[in-house]
């Protein structure tokens, strides 16, 4: 399990690349990794919009980091995380 300080960190730290589980773990802190990857997935698999969205941005579900700008795509479909 991630430390909430370690997890309130990664709020504030602007980057350029994201890795799959520091977004999944960001929405879901209090799940295991692979329970909140599994969410993450099944989020941006059932939103048509919001893959659309992320495909214009050059995601592939293959990828193992979000770009910032597939991040922000994120954030305005999903919200900030908790």
């Amino acid at each position: 399990m991630i430390k909430k300080k370690y997890l309130r960190r990664l709020r504030k730290t602007r980057i350029e690349t994201y890795t799959k589980f520091q977004v999944a773990m960001l929405y879901f802190p209090d799940q295991s990794y692979d329970a909140a990857s599994r969410r993450l997935r099944k989020w941006i698999a059932e939103d048509p919009a919001l893959l659309k969205a992320l495909k214009s941005a050059g995601y592939t579900p293959a990828q193992r980091h979000f770009t910032e700008e597939q991040y922000d795509i994120l954030r305005e479909f999903i919200g900030d995380p908790l």
